[in-house]
């Protein structure tokens, strides 16, 4: 029982973030103005001419990147709810 009350915790607070994160993507400045500026860079961007290979590169090393912040985003803000700081439980040993 308790793993699926700590499951469903951790599902709430995702669920949060998302919406916390939409809010300030709406409107903080910064952040609006980095959200313009990405439009820009990806039609730039799609009007290169790059073989396909080098693109596909590219864009892996981007969503890379960005799912890697998302996910640590995430997770600091869980250990930060759920444990005031303390993280033990939450990083896997590789």
């Amino acid at each position: 029982m308790g793993k699926l009350m700590e499951k469903s915790m951790e599902t709430n607070l995702e669920e949060k973030m998302a919406q916390i994160k939409e809010n300030i993507s709406r409107k903080d400045a910064y952040i609006c103005q980095d959200n313009n500026d990405l439009a820009e860079l990806e039609r730039r961007y799609e009007k290169l001419n790059l073989p396909h290979k080098v693109r596909r590169i590219i864009d892996d090393y981007i969503a890379c990147i960005q799912t890697r912040d998302e996910r640590l985003s995430e997770l600091c803000y869980i250990v930060g709810m759920k444990e005031g700081g303390s993280s033990g439980s939450y990083f896997r040993q590789n």
